[in-house]
């Protein structure tokens, strides 16, 4: 009798235990940022979500507190326990004068590390948890974007188990 391959129906829900705390990195043309689970194994998501929202426990519970401090809040505890670094490409001009991204001998972004891009004048600027707060504020849609992965379980899979997903 044969063996077969090891078979793990529920290899769609395995994470990455690493992962899931250290982050991993969403990279978009200019700038990346290294986003852990929210939740999961990540405990300091719990911890940071207790501490802050401690003074509203009560409204929290009644289910009274105003949305403008529910959504101020969350920004704080994902840029706090969610956002674990944050770099912005360096730069050079292309033939027409347009930025662009700078690559190395292998074609590879060289990234600055601790730096981001300020959320209103696009000044390369130090990471600072007040100014990723500044940042999800102006931009939101880069917050909801960085809420959405930071919650979906797919994001903190090894590579192994996303090919568990092929024709699903």
């Amino acid at each position: 009798m044969t063996q077969q391959a090891a078979f793990n129906p529920f290899a769609q829900y395995e994470v990455n235990e690493d992962l899931e705390t250290a982050g991993v990195w969403l990279v978009d043309p200019f700038h990346r940022m290294r986003v852990a689970r929210a939740g999961g194994r990540n405990t300091k998501f719990n911890t940071i979500y207790e501490a802050l929202t401690k003074p509203y426990r009560r409204a929290i519970q009644t289910k009274t507190l105003p949305k403008d401090i529910d959504l101020e809040l969350s920004r704080e505890l994902y840029a706090k326990a969610v956002i674990t670094g944050w770099s912005v490409a360096e730069t050079e001009a292309d033939d027409k004068g347009r930025r662009k991204a700078k690559r190395d001998e292998k074609g590879e972004i060289v990234w600055i590390d601790g730096k981001m891009y300020d959320p209103v004048t696009f000044e390369i600027i130090d990471v600072t948890v007040e100014k990723i707060i500044e940042t999800f504020r102006v931009k939101p849609e880069l917050y909801t974007y960085v809420v959405e992965r930071a919650n979906d379980v797919t994001t903190f899979r090894d590579e192994d188990a996303d090919e568990a997903d092929v024709g699903n």
